[in-house]
Parts: structure tokens; sequence; C-alpha cells
């Protein structure tokens, strides 16, 4: 049951992080501009996509050189 909620603890702790960067690293700071749903769910979706893509190149150049853990690459 520990290890249980350890391993929760982490992976809330990594959403958590990935809101965090969503939301003060890239340009979402006020509220969305969309006026419609469908505006909302595709401005969100291009956010989460952006976050993606950019956590992507992180972890490829964490691991095409010295060894270095992805998660520590800011």
């Amino acid at each position: 049951m520990q290890q249980i909620l350890e391993v929760t603890a982490a992976r809330v702790a990594q959403i958590e992080m990935a809101f965090d960067e969503i939301k003060n690293h890239l340009g979402v700071s006020g509220p969305l501009r969309s006026r419609t749903a469908d505006g909302i769910r595709q401005e969100i979706w291009a956010f989460l996509a952006v976050h993606h893509a950019l956590r992507k190149v992180m972890h490829t150049a964490a691991t095409s050189g010295p060894a270095v853990d992805p998660d520590r690459v800011s």
C-alpha cells in the first residue's frame, strides 16, 4: 500500500509540473481567447501539442549526449 501511495504521489507531482509548465511557460497566463467550446478545445489541444513537442525534444537532447536523466532537463 505504501508503494502505491508513493507512486501515485510521484505521478501527481509530474502532472502538476506539466500544468505549471503549460500555464506559466507556454503563455497561458490569462483566460483562453476562444469564445466557443470548439475553439477552447482546439486552443487547449494546441498548448498540449506544443508541450509534448518540447518535451520530446528535451528527451532526445538528454538521451543523445552524456547520460542525463530526462526529468532533470529544463
